[in-house]
């Protein structure tokens, strides 16, 4: 026993009693040497192991997790503000977002429908503009001509027939703008090239010539200008559309001319092109 005991670092000592119901029995010791411990099986290290790569893979996954929802949730955040900071009407925020396919996807289509939105606001005020700007002509007009016939400057029988004529013309000419103004959505589409007709030119140029003559006479402005193209010459053109042109560069013309002024009409078939120029000594 003493020296299992001594030993004791350098073995391990198994006690049999092979006879148990002797009271006198021998046992036997058996020493075995701690160099030849069994280790441990190759299965417990691989299940240690496994164990370790499980742990850091479900941590990994966690990680991830919290980094992609912090990122969608940053992502949506984004998202909210921007689209109810362009339902405020600011339609020239553009949104820069980074994050998943659906993410980038969205911020995309949401920047489609800002651009629209901000054409359709831009269409808009430029219709309005320029509804403004083509009635004011014609109502000018018919102020002035009301005007001279009210205070006697238009006392010829046959001038005040012309007058009444132009009136009359101008008031009808207005009630077409209105109409066409009305269905000016036709302008975003192709629908207004059903009324383009080919058609001769010269009869159009004659009469907006004469009609700015008789308005530079009520007005007090020189006109001057020719019609140098042959009355044969055809054209592929929308004629109110056309005459509308014509109206808006002569309207410009009477109303920033001062009295006296010069406003020259002319028009020539120049390589092959058709060419329309107003011209006055207005600001």
């Amino acid at each position: 026993i003493q020296l299992m005991l001594n030993q004791r670092g350098n073995y391990v000592y198994q006690i049999d009693f092979p006879f148990k119901n002797i009271d006198t029995a021998p046992f036997v010791i058996t020493q075995f040497s701690m160099e030849h411990k069994e280790r441990p099986s190759i299965f417990v290290d691989i299940f240690w192991s496994g164990g370790l790569v499980l742990v850091f893979f479900f941590a990994f996954c966690a990680i991830m997790v919290f980094v992609i929802l912090r990122s969608i949730t940053k992502s949506v955040l984004a998202l909210e503000e921007g689209t109810r900071r362009i339902a405020d009407g600011e339609f020239d925020l553009e949104l820069d977002l980074k994050g998943s396919n659906e993410i980038t996807s969205l911020s995309y289509s949401i920047n489609k429908m800002r651009q629209a939105l901000r054409d359709d606001q831009f269409r808009k005020s430029r219709f309005i503009m320029g509804i403004s700007h083509d009635l004011r002509t014609p109502i000018a007009l018919i102020k002035g001509y009301a005007e001279a016939i009210s205070d006697g400057t238009i006392d010829d029988t046959e001038m005040l027939k012309s007058s009444l004529e132009i009136i009359c013309q101008k008031s009808q000419q207005l009630d077409d703008m209105i109409e066409d103004s009305l269905n000016f959505v036709k302008l975003n589409t192709q629908e207004w090239n059903k009324h383009v007709e080919v058609r001769s030119v010269y009869p159009l140029l004659e009469d907006c010539f004469h009609r700015l003559q008789s308005d530079g006479i009520l007005l007090q402005r020189r006109i001057t200008g020719s019609i140098d193209i042959p009355q044969s010459t055809l054209i592929a053109t929308d004629e109110k559309l056309f005459i509308r042109v014509l109206e808006n560069l002569t309207g410009n013309a009477l109303r920033y001319t001062e009295q006296n002024g010069i406003i020259d009409f002319s028009a020539c078939i120049h390589e092959n092109q058709l060419c329309i120029s107003v011209s006055d000594t207005g600001i």
